[in-house]
Parts: C-alpha cells; structure tokens; sequence
C-alpha cells in the first residue's frame, strides 16, 4: 500500500474540494429550481383565477349592458305614450271651451284673485268659484 504522502494528501484535497464544492453548488440550485417551480405554479393559478375573474366581470358586463338597451327600450315606449297622453289633454282642453274657463280661473286663483273677480272674469257659478279659491290658497 502507499503511505500517505503530504503531496498524495494534497493531490486527494485538490480533487474532492472542488468536488465538495460542485456537490453543494449542485444542491444549492436544485433547491432554488424547486423554489422557482413553485413560484410559477402559484403564479400559474394566480393568472388561471385572475382570467376566472376577468371572464366573470365581462359577463356581468354583458349582462348590464343588456339590461340597459331593454330598460332604455322601455323608457322610451313610457315617453313616447306620455308625449300621446298630453298631446291628447291638449286637444281635449282646446275644444271644450269651458275647460279653458276652468283653466283661466284656476290660473287667477293660483295668483290670488278674489271669488267675486273670478266669477265675473270666467262667468262661474260661486261655489265654483269659491271650491278653486280654497283649493289653491295652499
């Protein structure tokens, strides 16, 4: 056998210190490939859920807009049948000649003119006249 020798000690040292220290290094980033395997596995499920979300917020986008055309459909039949009921008012008020007497005389009461003046401007009975004072003094 050989004796150890200090150069066959330092020969062996030579060899295993760096193969000590490629070892180590070798663990050292296995260790951070598992590190970094599981940082982009949670940032993976991170994106999955976040294009869960991103679908879900369009969805209930989608369905507000919806909601927003039949609402405003609706709006818009609502104005228009207004606009008919008042166009029909108007007709009604021009061609009943008395309706403008009670209109008139509604007018004056709402600008606080006298029963008396009432009847003679409008010719209106006095219980008429006095029931639109009274209810217009408020």
């Amino acid at each position: 056998m050989l004796a150890p020798t200090a150069d066959n000690l330092i020969m062996v040292a030579l060899f295993l210190v760096p193969l000590v220290v490629l070892v180590v290094v070798l663990l050292i980033m296995r260790r951070q490939q598992r590190v970094l395997a599981e940082r982009a596995d949670n940032a993976e499920k991170a994106a999955v859920a976040l294009a869960d979300e991103v679908r879900r917020i369009a969805h209930q986008q989608n369905e507000d807009q919806t909601r927003t055309v039949v609402v405003t459909k609706h709006l818009k039949a609502i104005e228009e049948k207004q606009t008919q009921l008042e166009n029909q008012m108007r007709e009604v008020k021009q061609q009943d000649p008395a309706m403008r007497l009670y209109q008139r005389a509604a007018e004056m009461a709402k600008s606080g003119a006298s029963i008396d003046e009432i009847m003679q401007a409008c010719d209106i009975p006095p219980a008429e006249a006095e029931l639109l004072v009274s209810m217009h003094k408020g």
